[in-house]
């Protein structure tokens, strides 16, 4: 990503793919991210993305560091199933799938309830 920063015009913006490269992305000169995470963190990922781009690594990286198990979590199984379980955990949708997908795997359901309990998102 930084050889891309390197050649990319002005009016060429580079987001990030990844919640957890995010911060550093930003601070290599990035412009943001295309984020899973903020359909369940939309405010929390709102600031540390804004805090990042005004320059403001101290509060960005104190958000990146406390929800990095969240972004790593959330990939537990194949996207978009446990960010569709988590928003399910929060009440804000039904969990329904069509095929191919499934619902969680019981053990990473629970795995991923306790850690987003923990992080205080459900």
């Amino acid at each position: 990503m930084k050889d891309v920063l390197k050649g990319c015009p002005d009016y060429f913006a580079v987001l990030s793919g990844d919640d957890n490269l995010t911060v550093d992305l930003i601070k290599s000169g990035g412009h943001g991210v295309i984020s899973v995470a903020s359909n369940l963190i939309p405010r929390e990922l709102t600031t540390m993305v804004s805090s990042a781009l005004r320059g403001d690594f101290g509060q960005a990286d104190q958000l990146n560091a406390k929800y990095l198990p969240l972004f790593e979590g959330i990939f537990i199984e194949t996207n978009p199933i446990p960010v569709k379980a988590v928003l399910a955990m929060q009440g804000l949708i039904k969990e329904t799938y069509r095929l191919p997908m499934c619902e969680l795997n019981p053990k990473n359901r629970e795995r991923l309830a306790v850690l987003v309990k923990e992080l205080g998102v459900i």
